[in-house]
C-alpha cells in the first residue's frame, strides 16, 4: 500500500478546546491551514504545546510525530496555538506574545529534528476566527 503524501497528510498539533474544534470547520481557517476532512492527522490535548513544553514532554510529542511522519510524509507539521487558553490562564501567561514565543520555541525544536518537513506556526483568535503565521 502506497502512503498518502502531500495535501492529503498535513499533520495538526492543537488544543483540544471546544472553541478551536469549531474553528476547524470553517471553510476560511481550513483552506488558510490546506486541512480539508480526511487530509490531516491531528495531535491534540489541554493546553497543546504548551503541555509539552510546561511538563518536559516535547519527547512524547517527537513520538507522536515519528509515527505520523513515518507512516504518512506529510507535507507539512501545522502548529497552532489559540488566544484565551484556558491552560495558559492556569499558569498565569495568558498573553499574546508568550502564545507566540511558544509557538516560535516549538517550530524551531520540531524543525531540528524534522529538517526535511515545512513547519507552519499559527495563532488562532477564537473569537474571530482570524488566523495569524508566528
Amino acid at each position: 500500500m502506497q502512503k498518502p503524501t502531500g495535501k492529503n497528510s498535513n499533520i495538526l498539533i492543537t488544543c483540544s478546546d471546544p472553541r478551536v474544534v469549531k474553528w476547524l470547520h470553517n471553510k476560511n481557517v481550513r483552506e488558510k491551514l490546506s486541512i480539508n476532512a480526511g487530509s490531516f492527522s491531528a495531535i491534540t490535548n489541554t493546553g497543546s504545546i504548551k503541555f509539552y513544553l510546561n511538563e518536559n514532554l516535547m519527547d512524547k510529542l517527537f513520538l507522536q510525530l515519528d509515527i505520523l511522519t513515518g507512516h504518512f510524509s506529510p507535507e507539512k507539521i501545522i502548529i497552532l496555538n489559540h488566544t484565551d487558553c484556558g491552560y495558559y490562564k492556569s499558569l498565569g501567561q495568558d498573553k499574546e506574545e508568550i502564545y507566540i514565543e511558544d509557538l516560535k520555541t516549538v517550530g524551531v525544536t520540531i524543525s531540528e529534528k524534522y529538517s526535511s518537513q515545512k513547519i507552519e506556526t499559527y495563532l488562532l483568535d477564537t473569537e474571530t476566527g482570524e488566523l495569524s503565521n508566528a
